[in-house]
């Protein structure tokens, strides 16, 4: 077994020592607080944030011009555009939001539903042994493999099916096993198929938020002249305008303190 050995660099970040690889990051630190290699992906779009906080700005500051923008036909068009797309955008990153909530939520509950129908699935074999025995009713029980969810809710079926010339025995004992278990297995049906549908909501909503930003941008664009004109006199909006539209590359959080670091040492 190899030897991990846990170092601390000097400027603070964390690092792990492996024979043979040399120093290596903590996962955390290669994949950022917002995604993982367990989950596959970011919780967060972050480009799309900022870019939509990009559109955000410029509607702002041409909301301080309108007057002088909507006094062009052209200009009065492209604002009720650019207006339309942002708030298409608050809503979709709102959907997206709500399905990756939705497909979470019901990843839970798949989990709970899974470990609870296979507990009850196992206790109606096992009482449907002693039954069966004590009875003289000879029953072939199928195996409860470890494989998907969809095989449970299959293998457990063929459970409910192999036990049932032993109705009366369970009723007779009143052990409740065999009444819930048709409805657990739907429980988990039904988480499976939330779990699903709030993903295609999210990737739905992703793959058309990016859409509807490249649209916001080309708006932006469109009726930069027109704001540009109207502030022509103004260097500090002008400048402001310039900034709103620039959408730069993210920055983790281990290089934001990077380079806190080396403004504290150069200053």
């Amino acid at each position: 077994m190899r030897r991990l050995t846990f170092q601390r660099r000097r400027n603070g970040a964390d690092r792990y020592s492996v024979p043979g690889r040399g120093q290596v990051a903590p996962t955390t630190a290669r994949f950022g607080p917002s995604q993982s290699r367990e989950k596959g992906e970011e919780a967060v779009n972050t480009t799309n944030r900022r870019r939509y906080q990009s559109t955000v700005q410029v509607l702002e500051l041409c909301e301080g011009r309108h007057d002088s923008i909507e006094s062009t036909p052209l200009g009065a068009q492209l604002m009720g555009q650019l207006r339309a797309k942002a708030a298409q955008v608050a809503r979709l990153f709102k959907t997206q939001s709500t399905g990756r909530n939705s497909a979470h939520d019901a990843t839970e509950k798949r989990r709970t539903a899974a470990r609870l129908v296979r507990r009850t699935a196992v206790d109606v074999a096992r009482h449907a042994r002693a039954l069966g025995r004590a009875s003289g009713v000879a029953i072939a029980l199928p195996p409860l493999r470890d494989g998907s969810h969809r095989q449970l809710i299959a293998d457990a079926g063929s459970v409910l099916d192999a036990v049932q010339p032993l109705t009366d025995a369970f009723k007779a004992t009143k052990l409740p096993v065999l009444d819930d278990l048709p409805k657990q297995i739907a429980d988990l049906d039904a988480a499976m198929k939330a779990q699903s549908a709030g993903r295609e909501t999210h990737v739905g909503a992703s793959t058309t938020v990016t859409e509807a930003l490249n649209e916001c941008a080309d708006v932006a664009a469109a009726i930069e002249p027109f704001y540009l004109s109207a502030v022509s006199q103004d260097p500090e909006l002008i400048a402001q305008w310039k900034n709103a539209r620039r959408v730069g590359p993210a920055r983790s959080p281990q290089g934001r303190r990077d380079g806190a670091s080396d403004r504290a040492r150069s200053g």
